[in-house]
């Protein structure tokens, strides 16, 4: 079964469509990077959760002057003079800052005196008067304006049957309450795999697809050697696995209008939803 559903992905793969990348749900496209602004004051928490419920989206992160720059362009002419960042701060510190996506801070715009997180260990943006472009800290409380911010992806085919687009996937989710073995082979005759996982920003995404509380199977698996290995056969290069419990087959236990997003490993024969991914194709 492994090398079967490898050779379909390394046909699906091999098949991808070469084009321009696009923005979906509203987005725009900005320096590569999909921004949506939202003009309702909220403050970081709830900010950062609206962001979620829009795409897996996380609140904007602005990683070199150019991206700095261009958020001045998305606010003209709205009367915005400041909005949330995807930043937060432990400390006065930029060693300790961090943005959404859990990497760490290179570059920054901070005005003179902060970070500061007696102030407050959220930031925001400024875009009006001296202090134009520049960062400053506010408490996580206040609030503010916002931007969204998700990846791009690459346009699907006319008469795709893809309704969940997310860098360069498709996610199918199946409803149907099945074994992690009948799962993964209602995945392969969608032409997919349960789904592997890669990165905190596409774990936070398949969040969205479901609004139920339980767990929903992902695609992989202990080994004999107790390391994870995914049905789909890509790499093991990201791991959220909280909970261990009697069984090898991974799940993610999804609670309503959260993020919550752990991962527990659990009887294989346990039914639960499940989650089918493929790379768009031709």
């Amino acid at each position: 079964m492994h090398k079967l559903t490898h050779l379909i992905f390394s046909f699906v793969l091999f098949s991808i469509i070469s084009a321009d990348p696009i923005c979906t749900l509203g987005y725009t496209m900005v320096n590569n990077k999909c921004w949506k602004l939202f003009t309702k004051h909220e403050n970081q928490t709830t900010a950062d959760e609206r962001c979620r419920e829009n795409g897996g989206g996380i609140l904007v992160t602005m990683k070199n002057a150019i991206d700095n720059r261009a958020l001045l362009t998305v606010l003209n002419g709205t009367g915005i003079h400041r909005l949330w960042m995807g930043m937060t701060c432990r400390e006065s510190s930029v060693s300790w800052c961090q943005w959404a996506d859990k990497t760490d801070v290179q570059y920054n715009s901070f005005s003179s005196g902060y970070p500061n997180s007696q102030v407050g260990k959220c930031v925001y943006y400024n875009s009006y008067g001296d202090l134009t472009g520049q960062w400053t800290s506010e408490p996580c409380e206040e609030k503010l304006p916002f931007v969204c911010e998700i990846l791009s992806s690459t346009p699907e085919i006319v008469g795709s049957d893809c309704y969940s687009q997310y860098n360069n996937f498709c996610y199918t989710r199946v409803r149907d309450k099945l074994s992690f073995k009948s799962a993964q082979q209602n995945c392969v005759l969608k032409n997919s795999s349960l789904i592997s996982i890669h990165s905190y920003l596409e774990n936070r995404y398949i969040t969205t697809l479901f609004n139920i509380d339980g767990s929903v199977w992902l695609g992989g698996q202990i080994t004999p050697y107790d390391t994870l290995e995914w049905t789909d056969m890509t790499p093991y290069d990201y791991s959220n696995l909280k909970h261990v419990g009697n069984g090898t087959c991974v799940s993610i236990g999804l609670v309503k209008y959260t993020n919550a997003m752990d991962w527990s490993t659990g009887n294989c024969e346990s039914t639960y939803p499940s989650i089918c991914k493929r790379p768009l194709t031709i």
